[in-house]
């Protein structure tokens, strides 16, 4: 309680008596413990959080450091109390995408919260982050801004990564194909999931047609348990596996170099991918050009014994 109290005066000026007023402050007192502990449970979870989160002070179109946690520290190599007020572009934004960063800023600022990809410079060098920046603009005081960081680097290794296998997938010169390997019955089965245009030439299927069905849906029962039988030995042995196979196909047997490789997931093979080399028209040519030294061979022998005397 807070007593507030003021003198009444006579007329001649002379204080007769007092008039007071008591004040209940326990309201305002509550309201004030609450935006403490308010404020300490936001300043826990911002020390707390796993990922590089920055506070900074906006004053005209520049951002500078009011605090920084544990993980900010880690992840850029500084002391959040050496980098207080220093402009956080210049510290962390690399060469020629400051402008990009100061417009980050601004939109944050205009709209509440901006999501990007951004790179930034970290402790061990550039590094791909994705960053969330919310701003908040004060009615007294400079404006704030809050900006998370996901590092997301590997992220976008494994990206590029994909889309050049996918790019090579698609290019490839020879057939190549993707098998998932279920449990059916206790016994491994193998259906199809992705081909190449490669494959869906030489083999006239397209990947719409063979997507989901079995080895034996696409080549017949005979041809299928030969192909399921190399699958297996593949799977036991979790390595490539290379053979040569037999396929009818258009009515003749032709002949291909076939690579299994295992796609091992959690210890177990869960796909297989292959890849088939036509060898036909090269069989034949070996066959040929055999048959051609056999000739010449046994052409040799008749001269040797004089045949050609008589």
């Amino acid at each position: 309680v807070r007593i507030v109290g003021a003198p009444v005066e006579t007329g001649d000026g002379t204080p007769s008596k007092v008039a007071g007023a008591l004040q209940n402050l326990s309201d305002r007192k509550e309201a004030e413990r609450e935006l403490k502990e308010e404020r300490d449970r936001l300043e826990t979870l911002f020390e707390s959080l796993p990922t590089p989160v920055v506070r900074c002070r906006v004053e005209g179109d520049t951002a500078t450091i009011v605090g920084a946690n544990g993980a900010f520290e880690e992840t850029f190599g500084v002391s959040a109390a050496d980098v207080e007020g220093d402009d956080t572009n210049a510290l962390l934004v690399p060469e020629g995408e400051h402008e990009e960063a100061a417009e980050i800023e601004r939109r944050a600022l205009e709209n509440g919260t901006v999501e990007r990809e951004v790179r930034r410079m970290a402790k061990v060098g550039p590094r791909y982050f994705r960053v969330q920046v919310a701003g908040r603009q004060r009615e007294a005081g400079p404006s704030e801004l809050y900006a998370i960081y996901t590092d997301i680097t590997e992220q976008k290794r494994r990206e590029r990564q994909l889309r050049q296998a996918e790019t090579l997938f698609q290019n490839a010169q020879d057939p190549l194909f993707l098998v998932d390997v279920r449990d059916e019955n206790g016994e491994e089965a193998f259906t199809y999931r992705r081909v190449n245009p490669a494959y869906e030439h030489k083999f006239r299927c397209s990947v719409e047609e063979i997507r989901g069905h079995s080895i034996q849906d696409n080549f017949g029962e005979d041809t299928a348990r030969s192909m399921r039988k190399k699958c297996r030995e593949c799977i036991q042995q979790k390595e490539p596996l290379e053979y040569e196979e037999t396929i009818p196909l258009d009515g003749h047997r032709t002949h291909w170099r076939t690579r299994l490789a295992p796609v091992i997931i959690n210890g177990e093979v869960r796909q297989i991918v292959g890849t088939t080399q036509d060898m036909t028209e090269q069989r034949r040519r070996k066959k040929k050009l055999e048959r051609q030294n056999d000739l010449f061979r046994r052409a040799q022998d008749i001269a040797d014994i004089g045949a050609w005397e008589y």
